[in-house]
């Protein structure tokens, strides 16, 4: 921003209250999202946690091992690793799980998104179906416009087409917003998450980037010692997951 001209002041607690927050939120979504495949799968959702759910996976199969060997359940992440984790461990194993609930969060606007887009499409769909005799004559009624507009000012879109399924985002008007793209409607509020979803993940980019790709790495020349089995952190998006 400094190269372009830009001068940006902050404030360093500011700053940290809007990390405080950004994280409590990516915990809300993380635990809602958790709760909610649990009254749908019940104990199904032990065979498969879900993506971005390493940390919980990890604490599950150790905590069983340690049942079924006599021994205390820990929390994660020390039921990982038998050793006492040194501070700098400690933070590397938080960024994991942080970058989890980044992704989740990450996923959970994916949906959003195209739910909204759903739901739209389908009730311009109910508004075209509902007078056939107009819909085949291709006379469109005054009513059917006042309710396909009032569908685009609630979600906050500039118009359906294609038979209701394309959805045309507005464009920025200079009379509202000082000429920025409007914030309106359900579909507009979503953008807001958007917004708090790239800031928060440009910060942590690169490490975003290293797991959602598969980079190709040189395999070790040195043997190392035994370290305990890890779930995947994230699988690598390109080879399947719907974020694709």
């Amino acid at each position: 921003l400094e190269s372009s001209g830009f001068q940006v002041s902050t404030s360093s607690s500011d700053s940290a209250g809007e990390t405080v927050v950004w994280r409590r939120f990516m915990d809300q979504v993380s635990d809602i999202t958790y709760r909610a495949d649990g009254k749908r799968l019940d104990e199904n959702l032990h065979n498969d946690f879900g993506e971005f759910r390493h940390y919980i996976a990890e604490k599950y199969a150790y905590n069983m091992a340690n049942r079924f060997a006599g021994k205390e359940t820990t929390d994660w992440p020390s039921c990982v690793f038998p050793t006492t984790l040194s501070d700098t461990q400690r933070q590397e194993l938080s960024r994991e799980k942080l970058l989890s609930k980044l992704m989740m969060s990450v996923q959970a606007f994916t949906y959003s998104a195209c739910c909204e887009a759903n739901e739209a499409r389908r009730l311009t769909r109910k508004v075209n179906v509902r007078t056939p005799q107009n819909k085949y004559a291709g006379i469109p009624s005054a009513s059917d416009d006042n309710d396909i507009a009032a569908i685009c000012s609630k979600f906050g879109i500039g118009n359906i087409v294609c038979h209701g399924k394309l959805i045309i985002m507005p464009r920025p008007s200079a009379t509202e917003d000082d000429g920025c793209q409007p914030f309106n409607g359900r579909l507009g509020r979503l953008r807001y998450f958007g917004l708090a979803v790239m800031a928060a993940a440009g910060a942590v980019a690169a490490d975003l980037v290293q797991l959602t790709l598969a980079l190709p790495l040189k395999p070790p020349t040195t043997v190392t010692t035994s370290q305990p089995y890890r779930a995947p952190i994230v699988y690598p998006l390109l080879y399947g997951h719907v974020l694709t």
